[in-house]
């Protein structure tokens, strides 16, 4: 027997293979339940109650034989881990209304195997075939989906490219025995703010009294529009791992915007270079992500929120123009988006007023909504990470510091370490490595147990300087 929590049956009686149709359930006797604090039974009616996540081993005695035998009960778990991964880390597929029968994979963990094995006519064909599936990812100007397209809920808990393989596993083998370990697939071109409603969803579904998240950069963003949703969900929350989370937006956005570097954004350093190559020889004229990109809402959720200018968080600036050879200045917020909105045919201006909105809902009397509850903040730094962004000669230039993981600065994802005591760096490990680096691994289960020590844990800190 499987029953939810709460979950009153009564057992069936199983008549193979002697076909025992005259048996009835005052017949047994249950003898023995192991597991009494998962289920009780009701002598009264013969029904088991389910109370806690478990199984329950029941021995059952035949009255009028003395033949004695055992069944489990199973009780669902109430409580889950749930891992929230970042940008293009879930994979896509078509659903209706869409120029693919429904379920082809148009974002995948596979969608760039095998190129290895193609000469170079046939890779060109493939890539050309990619970049058509890509393409059809396209959004309107008001952010929404073209095409039918919806997140791969199927057998992959990786993440694309298997990106999150190395956390699931770790989270499963110390903790499936206690909590429902989920990959939540969502579509990271909509944004935050849809994707925080289905994982609202997803919680209350699966009935779910009580949730850990764990969130890998742009799902920092989609756990934060969860808790924005109000105390109640708030108080659903164990705990929260944010893991480079750009919190307070990171200037790699507008930087790999405006130079369409788009790879980049996900840490697409896995895939070997002269593949990267191929793929741009066949996808040139389609321009399959640089083009369609600009109205995804989420790219905009990226830029620097105007809480980043705030000295209570961020304080800090990313965009600066030469005003003549030898005067720079430094754009505020509002200065910033007028100066994209004047260099750049592709930002859509209302996207980004939208993305203010979801970022100003993330804060409740001037306080963002994790430090309302049980939050972790682990940030990678000693990795070349984009500062600040300039236009120069028509190019966009990156200048880099080491206060990041390569994407986002460490003040946007510890919210300028407003909270020094849940705050953790991790030296030398960049965006991607947060979620497979072994220190990083081990210090979330142990995160999850409620043991926050850094002994034994010799690159994660908790304070650093970057003036030595």
């Amino acid at each position: 027997m499987v029953l939810d929590k709460g979950e009153s049956q009564l057992p069936t009686i199983s008549t193979y293979p002697y076909r025992a149709t005259w048996s009835f359930l005052e017949d047994f006797l249950y003898i023995g339940v192991t597991g009494g604090e998962y289920v009780t039974y009701n002598a009264t009616n013969h029904s088991f109650l389910a109370h806690n996540y478990g199984t329950a081993i029941i021995t059952v005695q035949h009255k009028t034989t003395g033949i004695t035998d055992t069944f489990n009960i199973s009780v669902n778990p109430t409580k889950a881990i749930i891992i929230i991964p970042g940008i293009m880390g879930t994979e896509l597929v078509a659903s209706n209304n869409s120029p693919y029968p429904e379920n082809t994979k148009l974002w995948s963990y596979d969608l760039f195997d095998g190129f290895e094995n193609l000469d170079v006519v046939d890779v060109i064909v493939e890539a050309q075939n990619i970049a058509y599936k890509i393409q059809s990812l396209e959004c309107n100007n008001n952010g929404a989906s073209i095409n039918g397209i919806k997140p791969y809920n199927g057998d992959n808990t990786y993440g694309t490219r298997n990106f999150y393989k190395e956390l699931y596993e770790k989270l499963s083998s110390e903790y499936s025995d206690q909590y429902s370990i989920d990959f939540f697939a969502y579509d990271w071109r909509l944004t935050n703010a849809n994707a925080a409603q289905l994982l609202n969803n997803h919680i209350v579904s699966n009935a779910y009294d009580k949730v850990f998240l764990v969130a890998h950069s742009m799902g920092g963003l989609v756990a934060s529009g969860y808790l924005a949703l109000g105390e109640s969900r708030r108080n659903k929350v164990e705990g929260v791992v944010m893991l480079g989370a750009p919190l307070l937006g990171t200037p790699s956005a507008p930087y790999i915007f405006g130079s369409e570097d788009v790879f980049t954004l996900m840490g697409y350093s896995d895939i070997p270079t002269e593949i990267i190559n191929m793929i741009n020889v066949g996808t040139y004229i389609l321009d399959p992500l640089g083009a369609i990109v600009d109205n995804f809402t989420s790219i905009y959720e990226l830029f620097p929120s105007e809480k980043y200018f705030d000295n209570l968080y961020g304080g800090k600036t990313y965009l600066r123009t030469k005003l003549t050879s030898q005067s720079v200045e430094h754009l505020t917020y509002s200065e910033s988006l007028q100066y994209y909105d004047i260099l750049s045919n592709s930002y859509n201006a209302s996207l980004m007023v939208k993305a203010g909105e979801f970022h100003n809902s993330l804060y409740v009397d001037g306080v963002h909504v994790t430090e309302l509850v049980n939050t972790y903040y682990i940030a990678g730094y000693g990795i070349d990470t984009t500062e600040v962004v300039s236009y120069e000669s028509g190019e966009w230039i990156s200048n880099s510091c080491q206060e990041g993981d390569s994407l986002v600065p460490v003040w946007s994802a510890t919210l300028g370490d407003r909270q020094p005591g849940r705050t953790i760096y991790a030296e030398n490990v960049n965006h991607m490595g947060l979620i497979k680096n072994e220190e990083c691994l081990n210090y979330i289960v142990e995160l999850i147990k409620g043991n926050s020590s850094l002994v034994g844990f010799e690159h994660l800190k908790q304070e650093i300087s970057f003036n030595e």
